[in-house]
């Protein structure tokens, strides 16, 4: 048994080098094709099936925002997101977004706030034009909020719960509120799965992004800060880094 691991942990490692080398193979070889003026001096590449940018010196974008606007992972390649949420299909925006744009996913939060109410009376997604709250109560209790900042060009999410992503069962209201946090990060980032490993990581775990109060901290296309509320927290999410 132990053996059949050992090759199974190898035979894993070899595909992932493999993936990687071709990767960075491909991007070296049409770097050095474009430095020779076999290609566009700037823009967008389709390597087998992916789009990477390449720059006016010739080297691909990795983990970076375009000049137009889209964010490309550390790989070099721009991958749109888009994940199922509660049996509803969620997709992030394809360019980073600016706090200014309508919500994207306004129809989808309203068929997961359908779900939510068919199994707790009590609670509820309230939607304006800038801002999304998931509500408990007569008293209307804030236990998920996003708002937008248009001063600041940035959003506050602000988190008054436990949040547990390990809960499954449909009849527990963790379940729900872990749904409505994943939702609610899919209209604020092209990488919502970075942006909830990033929060959920400084709200209940080790904070492996370093996720702090004094200096903002890149997770994918947006930089991030932390702020302490009344009883709960804000985060503080700037796509493009914006001030």
């Amino acid at each position: 048994m132990r053996k059949k691991a050992g090759n199974l942990k190898s035979y894993l490692i070899t595909i992932c080098l493999g993936l990687l080398l071709t990767v960075s193979s491909a991007i070296t070889v049409r770097a050095e094709q474009a430095a020779q003026g076999e290609l566009p001096a700037a823009g967008w590449s389709l390597i087998e099936d992916r789009y990477y940018y390449l720059t006016e010196s010739g080297q691909y974008l990795r983990n970076s925002i375009t000049p137009d606007g889209y964010y490309v992972n550390p790989d070099g390649v721009w991958q749109p997101r888009s994940s199922v949420i509660l049996g509803t299909e969620f997709r992030a925006p394809e360019k980073v977004p600016c706090v200014t744009d309508a919500w994207t996913g306004t129809q989808e939060i309203k068929a997961l706030q359908g779900k939510i109410q068919n199994v707790f009376r009590q609670r509820r997604i309230r939607i304006t034009d800038s801002a999304m709250e998931y509500l408990e109560g007569e008293k209307e209790t804030v236990l998920l909020g996003i708002y937008k900042n248009t001063a600041s060009g940035s959003y506050r999410l602000s988190i008054r719960t436990a949040l547990d992503k390990s809960s499954t069962e449909l009849n527990q209201a963790a379940s729900y509120d872990y749904a409505v946090f994943r939702a609610f990060l899919y209209q604020l980032t092209t990488t919502p799965d970075y942006l909830e490993d990033a929060i959920y990581s400084s709200w209940r775990e080790d904070n492996r992004w370093n996720i702090n109060r004094m200096n903002g901290v890149w997770v994918g296309d947006s930089m991030v800060k932390y702020s302490a509320g009344d009883g709960c927290g804000y985060f503080h999410i700037c796509p493009g880094g914006q001030k």
